[in-house]
């Protein structure tokens, strides 16, 4: 997962996966799709509580 923080506010400004996939949404692209098949998207729709435990423990937001 890559993710995008603003360093002035300490928020996080985008959260995507291989291919520029979102979390608990289906891929769109030819790419992502063949991905579906190895388990990839089980492990990016969980990856929201681990981005979460590192926003609580370097004190970062979601923007709004």
């Amino acid at each position: 997962m890559t993710v995008a923080v603003d360093v002035g506010s300490r928020a996080v400004t985008q959260a995507r996966g291989r291919y520029n996939a979102l979390p608990n949404q289906r891929p769109k692209s030819a790419q992502a799709r063949e991905e579906e098949r190895t388990g990839y998207f089980d492990l990016l729709n969980r990856s929201d509580h681990i981005l979460r435990l590192w926003m609580e423990r370097e004190r970062i937001s979601r923007a709004k």
